[in-house]
């Protein structure tokens, strides 16, 4: 046999292997190509049901690691702030410097605020929103403290009033609330809140958080908790939850 017929023969061995290998593995490639088809089709509806800023990060949508710095750090990023602002965020090195992004772009995380806020349409919540608008004005007027309280109070009243089988979940510290049975959505935005909510005991003479923290508002009037990074976070938390209660009514 000469080198040239022994290649071919070896090709030819290969070319059988492989259409054997081929063969095993068809089922499973089958049952693959089935899985991206149907995700291929649901996945239109999947991203229709998020945010629209979070649809905007396109290739760097990270909801998995968006939902742990809501939970872990009290941030919000459902609806808002816009998604130039969560970009810079996701790069930030460090707790103190996403603080500082948001910060830096507090004017633009009030404007989308307001933005979000003339979007719902739910006649159950014209009376919270008016609220939020007043309390979106002061921040803007510069009555950080002002808006900082509004929005903490106002949280209360939307929690109570609208979340009454939820309230506890995003309340209740014992444990990270389970959002497995919940929209991403909703996932997103009730994290945050539910940071929000972290335990603070004056009466056990523990110091006033710097972080925003609904008791620190209401039980630690001071300059360590009133700022304008926990002015702006307030706020977005509760645009961020009228926003969701106005989808599922329309929904």
């Amino acid at each position: 046999m000469t080198s040239l017929q022994a290649i071919g023969a070896e090709v030819q061995k290969l070319a059988t292997a492989a259409q054997v290998a081929f063969e095993r593995l068809r089922p499973g490639l089958d049952a693959l190509g089935s899985v991206v088809l149907e995700f291929a089709r649901v996945l239109p509806d999947i991203l229709a049901t998020l945010p629209p800023n979070l649809r905007q990060l396109g290739s760097q949508m990270d909801l998995e690691r968006l939902i742990d710095l809501a939970a872990d750090e009290g941030l919000q990023f459902a609806y808002v702030p816009p998604s130039t602002v969560i970009s810079k965020i996701l790069a930030a090195p460090d707790a103190a410097a996403r603080k500082q992004v948001i910060r830096n772009n507090g004017r633009l995380i009030l404007k989308s605020c307001e933005d979000e806020l003339a979007l719902i349409q739910s006649a159950d919540l014209t009376h919270h929103v008016a609220f939020a608008q007043r309390s979106a004005s002061a921040l803007r007027a510069g009555h950080r403290e002002a808006s900082q309280a509004l929005s903490a109070n106002l949280m209360d009243t939307v929690i109570a009033n609208q979340l009454r089988p939820l309230r506890r979940l995003v309340t209740n510290q014992k444990s990270k609330p389970d959002i497995d049975e919940f929209s991403i959505r909703a996932a997103i935005t009730l994290s945050g809140i539910w940071s929000a909510h972290g335990q603070y005991f004056p009466e056990k003479g523990e110091q006033i958080p710097r972080s925003y923290s609904r008791h620190g508002t209401v039980h630690g009037v001071s300059k360590r908790q009133f700022t304008a990074v926990n002015a702006t976070l307030a706020l977005m938390h509760v645009v961020a939850l009228l926003r969701l209660l106005d989808s599922e009514h329309s929904s």
